[in-house]
């Protein structure tokens, strides 16, 4: 006989602990390393509007195009902005056993030969509705960085990069029908396609796995707000709507940035 292993982050911590964050409901599980050092927690400094990197090195996280931009940032005028899009891009709907890239997508070990791929919640937060997704025909064999489909909205197409090295084996045919769930259920139905990886290991070793992308998905979060907070500044429009019923507010970037600026914050993410 043998113990059994004692899981890693168990949903109810030891000593009936609970992170504030799982009480708000914007985390359905412990993951917390630190044992409760608040403190010293990039995504509890992250999420209530600090910059975590001030103090930091940008070694402690996955590193970004514009991260020295966000230093020195320690509040922001739009608290109800922060909070939905902390719930769309976090929330309850991070998965622990993926890796992620830092071009917003994330892969999947089903098998030594079998990867799925798909977008993270940021990117289908901030697109918000697509009308058609392009997927890769089986057989495609695929770089790191070459597109791996395409999205259109509108009259623009968005490129999503492949996080790895490979063949297409399969891919999502219900994203033909319904290109809808790829924005409504990234990291499980709307996943794009499987992947027989060809370097699995160097690829994924440029990816963050599992809790170790939260750091960089608050970094995320920060830069994204100022993007659209610069991008409002001479504009009187209101960030949020809240729904007729009074319920959940709404986030609507396309209403409220131009499509130019849109354009711009949507690629920056990709790219």
């Amino acid at each position: 006989m043998y113990a059994k292993p004692k899981p890693q982050f168990p949903v109810i911590p030891d000593r009936e602990n609970r992170c504030i964050w799982m009480d708000l409901g914007i985390l359905a599980y412990k993951i917390c390393v630190r044992d409760y050092r608040c403190e010293d927690c990039p995504l509890d400094i992250g999420l209530r509007g600090g910059d975590w990197n001030a103090s930091h090195s940008p070694v402690d996280c996955m590193s970004t195009a514009e991260h020295d931009d966000l230093h020195g940032i320690h509040s922001f005028p739009h608290r109800p902005f922060h909070q939905v899009l902390l719930k769309r891009m976090i929330g309850p709907y991070f998965e622990l056993d993926r890796y992620y890239s830092s071009r917003h997508t994330w892969i999947r070990t089903v098998s030594k030969d079998c990867h799925l791929v798909g977008i993270d919640n940021t990117v289908a937060a901030i697109l918000g509705v697509v009308d058609e997704v392009k997927l890769p025909q089986p057989g495609t064999k695929l770089r790191t960085g070459d597109i791996l489909c395409e999205l259109r909205q509108l009259d623009q197409t968005f490129s999503i990069a492949s996080p790895l090295c490979g063949e297409v084996i399969h891919v999502n045919g219900e994203l033909n029908d319904h290109p809808h769930r790829l924005l409504s259920d990234p990291m499980k139905g709307g996943w794009i396609c499987a992947v027989a990886p060809a370097q699995a290991e160097a690829d994924l070793r440029n990816c963050s796995p599992g809790v170790q992308a939260l750091p960089w998905l608050v970094d995320e979060l920060l830069r994204i707000e100022q993007k659209v907070i610069q991008a409002m500044d001479e504009k009187k429009t209101p960030l949020l709507n809240t729904l007729n019923d009074g319920g959940e507010i709404c986030l609507n970037l396309e209403e409220v940035l131009s499509r130019q600026d849109y354009i711009k914050l949507v690629e920056s993410l990709l790219h």
